[in-house]
């Protein structure tokens, strides 16, 4: 990657992170707490699409091009999800959905450090430096841990009936 092309992604994700921070910070007041998602969901597009440029897609280096459908369909499809539980879930279930798209991101960082680990010749990473691989396992126990204490967490505040409440 060239250095211009080096420079545009980290203020690409520079930037999504700023809105990031400012979402969050505007999610604190039910008057602002709108422009809040508005703006983390910004931060979300564009870190998205810096992490195409970033790792290759666009010039074809890491993955075939055949498997940008399978990308857009899962972009769409979890717009689609979040876009209908957004308009759908009352107030007194937002702890609960909440706790359910905290354990979808676990899973999903569980699912990406093991296709990660699995596939790293694809990657070209260096399998001998212990770093990388000791990250991408804590990435893995991390979503993990992450999944199964969401689930748990939306168990808890659903009241059901197999967590004893102490």
């Amino acid at each position: 990657m060239n250095t211009n092309l080096e420079a545009i992604v980290a203020v690409s994700y520079l930037v999504s992170s700023i809105f990031f921070i400012f979402g969050i910070k505007r999610l604190s007041n039910p008057k602002t707490a709108p422009r809040g998602n508005r703006l983390g969901a910004l931060g979300m597009l564009i870190a998205s699409l810096t992490a195409f440029v970033d790792f290759g897609f666009l010039q074809n280096e890491v993955f075939p091009v055949q498997f940008l459908w399978l990308i857009a369909l899962s972009i769409v499809a979890g717009s689609a999800i979040g876009i209908w539980t957004a308009t759908k879930v009352k107030m007194t279930g937002m702890p609960q959905m909440v706790a359910i798209f905290n354990g979808f991101g676990g899973a999903a960082s569980f699912l990406v450090a093991g296709v990660y680990y699995q596939f790293l010749d694809v990657a070209q990473a260096d399998t001998s430096d212990p770093a990388f691989l000791v990250a991408t396992e804590l990435s893995g126990l991390i979503g993990a841990v992450t999944l199964s204490g969401s689930f748990l967490a939306f168990a808890e505040t659903a009241e059901l009936k197999w967590i004893r409440n102490r």
